[in-house]
This record gives C-alpha cells, structure tokens and sequence, in this order.
C-alpha cells in the first residue's frame, strides 16, 4: 500500500493506494491552483484520509474523516482532498475565501468577491505599478489573527484575458511574491467606468457578505467530482459555523471593510496613497 500526504497550512490529509499516485499528482497543474500552499509529501500526521482505487468505475464512499474513491481522475483526488482539508482548517480557525491579495509593507490587502468583480485585475495592477507585492490569487486563507496563513500563486487556467492583458504566464514566479501578511483591508471591488465611490461596509453588509464567502468551501457550495457531475455534501458543523460566525464579527470590529467601485487606477492610486502612506 502506497501513502501520501496532501498539505495544506499545516493541515494534512493521507491518501492510501494499491498503485502510486505522488507522480500522477504533483504532474497535475490543478492542484497549485486550487489548494493553498499545496505539499505533496511522503510523511505528515494526517487527521483525515482518503483511500482511493484506481478504476474505471466511479463510487465514494465514507464520511469524513475517512473517504474510499474509486475512479481515474487526479483531478477527483485533488479535489477531494482539498474538500477535506477546509473542514481541517477550519476546525483550527483558519478560514480560506475565494479572493487576490497583495502585501506591502507587511500589510494586505484582500479583494474579495463574486466572478469578474475586478479582484485579480487589481492585485496585478497594484503588484506591476505601484510596488505591490503578489500574495494570492483565487483562494486566501487567514488565522484568527488576520495572518494570511495560505495562498496560491498560480492564475487560474481561464484566466487568459488577464494573462493576456498582464503579459503573463501561467505561474507568477515571475512577479514579486509575498508569503505572508497581516490583513489591513477587505475590499468588495467593482470595476466601472464611474466616479470612484467608496462605500463602508463595516456594518450587517460587511458581516452578511464575509460570512457567506468563508463559508462557501465548507459548504461545498461548488465542489463536484466525477467530471463536475457528482456534489459533495457540506462538511460544516453547528459548531464550527458558530466559531466562524464569532470570527467575523470580530474581524467587521478590528479590520476596515469596504465596497469600492471605479476605474482600475482611481482604486489603485486611493491603496497606494491613503492605505500604505
């Protein structure tokens, strides 16, 4: 039997297999897009543990912590693994949001939101034009502390207008890249053509839409396998929805929150000269 341990914020998750799946797994590109501070590794203490026989067939099995796949895709694998590893992060307060950030200064700056509001076209912009540092793209997570404690440093594959548009390749190795931040600023971007408008969201608005986007990974809001045709069901317990609930009150108190909307150099020229004077 052939182990290997999936890593992810000093979370770790064992995958068991008759064959070996450390070269099929690291090959794959999906992986360092979708799990923060992804480690493929030999040793760990694992908490939870997925069982996986390859095969033509499909079927899983289980509950968490303990998952047995049956199927051929590396991209299932992955995908469950991180499906496990949020529950685990979670349990141990660190809270991952669908978002890019920046860091300077040791400060960050995370831009949240829904598909196409501007998060990565900002973080570039800030990271290629005003001595911003890269953090993140796609996912961030943070502690209790509002330490950035994960991230991932590849853009996502259709991405291309921005890699296009940026000039760049598929990874950012080629950017300045930062590991780590103290979050100063939460930001609900929206690119437009308008007046730049600033809008305080440290408030129910803040907390409704902050506690919707931590909660969307443990929820397995999207998470599919199987060809994305077969939903894994939500791995969120009463008591941790409650501990994430206290967190984000807590962060609406302590860090600012706002929606921004305007054009891409208003918004940078504002975090550059108010935010990091």
């Amino acid at each position: 039997m052939y182990k290997l341990i999936i890593a992810s914020c000093d979370e770790e998750v064992e995958i068991l297999s008759i064959n070996s799946l450390k070269e099929l797994l690291e090959t794959s590109t999906f992986g360092n897009r979708y799990i923060p501070s992804l480690k493929i590794k030999e040793n760990g203490n694992p908490k939870a543990r997925l069982k996986v026989e390859l095969s033509n067939k499909f079927n899983l099995k289980g509950r968490f912590p303990y998952l047995k796949y049956e199927g051929e895709n590396p991209v299932d694998i992955l995908v469950l693994a991180e499906y496990m590893l949020e529950r685990l992060r979670q349990e141990n307060h660190k809270y991952s949001i669908h978002s890019s950030s920046v860091e300077k200064n040791g400060q960050g700056i995370i831009f949240f939101g829904w598909k196409d509001s501007g998060k990565t076209s900002l973080s570039l912009k800030l990271t290629l034009e005003y001595s911003f540092n890269f953090l993140s793209e796609g996912k961030t997570v943070i502690d209790k502390d509002f330490n950035v404690v994960g991230y991932i440093h590849r853009l996502e594959s259709k991405k291309e207008f921005i890699k296009g548009k940026f000039k760049l390749e598929d990874d950012l190795n080629n950017l300045p890249l930062s590991k780590g931040a103290v979050v100063k600023l939460f930001i609900y971007p929206q690119i437009t053509f308008e007046k730049l408008k600033i809008e305080n969201w440290n408030n129910e608005i803040g907390d409704f839409h902050l506690y919707e986007h931590f909660s969307w990974k443990i929820r397995s809001a999207n998470a599919r396998i199987h060809d994305f045709s077969y939903p894994l069901h939500s791995l969120d317990t009463q008591k941790i929805a409650l501990e994430r609930s206290i967190f984000i009150k807590n962060l609406i108190n302590k860090i600012e929150v706002s929606h921004i909307r305007g054009k891409p150099k208003d918004i940078c020229d504002l975090l550059e000269k108010t935010i990091f004077v």
